[in-house]
């Protein structure tokens, strides 16, 4: 969770210091704190959302053999993560303005902007769906390797212990065989 707040509020700052220096390149007074700042208000509801998406993907996974399954469940899930995003942004610009506006007109507005920016939203729910599943795989292919080796270990183990145990009889044949020779010649 942390990894992923760290990563959205770098975003947002790069974001924010991107448009100021293009404002000022171009001419533009763009001073950096409110550029920042207008970044960090659209990229930080990204941060319960693409908490949100990998928690869907986990429990809908996308791999080989359930995705057929998985899918309409992330059909779904794109429009509803797009407009709550939305509504958190549309609530941070009102907060920063000081002036709510209704709920109807929240609920109308965060539509349009979902609308508007889906294609947007799609990339960032394909992305954030994409890097859990592949980190989920990376996981379960450790986890393979780890079991595989202490297999192998056991296995080592087992092969040593029937060496051992062919070892002792053999053993206490040649001990016997040698005090039986040692009797009969007297010694």
């Amino acid at each position: 969770m942390l990894l992923v707040a760290l990563g959205w509020l770098l975003v947002g700052v790069v974001w924010g210091a991107q448009t100021a220096l293009a404002g000022a390149l171009q001419g533009n007074d763009v001073a950096m704190g409110p550029a920042v700042i207008t970044a960090l208000i659209q990229v930080i509801p990204w941060i319960p959302a693409t908490l949100a998406v990998v928690g869907l993907t986990v429990r809908f996974p996308l791999d080989r053999g359930r995705w057929r399954r998985s899918w309409p469940f992330h059909l779904v899930a794109v429009p509803l993560v797009a407009w709550a995003v939305n509504v958190l942004v549309v609530l941070g610009f009102w907060i920063q303005r000081g002036a709510f506006q209704g709920l109807g007109r929240l609920m109308a507005q965060a539509l349009y902007w979902a609308t508007m920016r889906i294609h947007v939203m799609v990339l960032v729910y394909a992305a954030v769906a994409a890097v859990t599943q592949v980190v989920r795989m990376r996981q379960a292919m450790r986890a393979r390797e780890l079991d595989l080796a202490r297999q192998e270990g056991q296995m080592a183990r087992a092969r040593l212990e029937v060496l051992t145990a062919q070892l002792r009889p053999h053993f206490l044949f040649n001990t016997l065989h040698t005090l039986g020779q040692l009797w009969r010649s007297g010694r």
